[in-house]
């Protein structure tokens, strides 16, 4: 009998020694659970910052294309530009000249007639003055007519202008 208590004594420590590793064991699993639980949650974030970063990055990349294309179109617009004022530089001096050349016309017509020689005798000198003012119209520079060179050019029309009004003063 007594060995049958010892037996029994024996047997409740090692259920109860394996109560203790079974409950180890749980807690270990349990632990390992919420641990692997844990890791697929952070592998999932991991896996969508991924995927958010590839979708930045590839926008970024869309951008930056766009952003070359337009820098590409804005430099040849500059170049256009570049070249169309190179244009109307060139059509501005060009009449910057022909003014230049017209009030030198006129001013030297105005010195060289004398106003009381205008007034006597209006046949011969208003001819004589028509006439140099048609020559000087004919020996008017050509250019494109563009927007810079057009604001000379209704100058020059005053001018023109100035002068018939002038002839027109002199035969009254």
């Amino acid at each position: 009998m007594e060995f049958e208590k010892t037996q029994v004594k024996r047997l409740e420590i090692l259920v109860a020694c394996l109560k203790e590793n079974l409950e180890k064991l749980t807690e270990e699993r349990d632990q390992c659970s919420s641990s692997e639980n844990r890791e697929k949650e952070q592998n999932k974030r991991l896996q969508r910052q991924i995927r958010n970063i590839k979708e930045e990055m590839s926008e970024l990349a869309k951008k930056e294309a766009e952003a070359s294309r337009k820098k590409h179109e804005l430099e040849m617009d500059i170049e256009s530009l570049e070249a169309a004022n190179q244009s109307l530089q060139a059509d501005l001096k060009l009449a910057i000249k022909w003014i230049g050349d017209l009030q030198a016309a006129i001013k030297d017509e105005m010195e060289s007639d004398d106003n009381e020689d205008l007034i006597n005798s209006q046949g011969d000198s208003d001819t004589e003055v028509k006439d140099r003012v048609d020559g000087v119209k004919s020996h008017q520079p050509t250019f494109q007519m563009t927007a810079a060179s057009r604001a000379p050019a209704l100058l020059a029309g005053d001018a023109t202008a100035l002068i018939d009004q002038m002839m027109r003063k002199r035969k009254n």
